[in-house]
């Protein structure tokens, strides 16, 4: 599975009006993401631009039967 640490600009823009269009009041500053960017498995949100090893997600998005990301509780 490919997984990706992304914090640019472009990029959060990108995800926010793809996979997260449904939550349009999420914040963040990067993001990893599971899988294919087309139908990603699961992405983590993150505050910090520049996250560490040990940093915790403060929200996270799993891909249901449909391919579509919801918020884990």
């Amino acid at each position: 599975m490919n997984i990706e640490l992304l914090n640019s600009l472009e990029d959060i823009a990108w995800l926010q009006t793809t996979h997260l269009k449904h939550h349009p009041n999420i914040t963040f500053n990067a993001f990893l993401i599971y899988g294919n960017e087309d139908c990603p498995e699961k992405v983590e949100l993150y505050r910090r631009q520049n996250p560490t090893v040990n940093s915790k997600p403060f929200a996270t998005f799993i891909a249901d039967d449909d391919g579509n990301l919801q918020l884990s509780p």
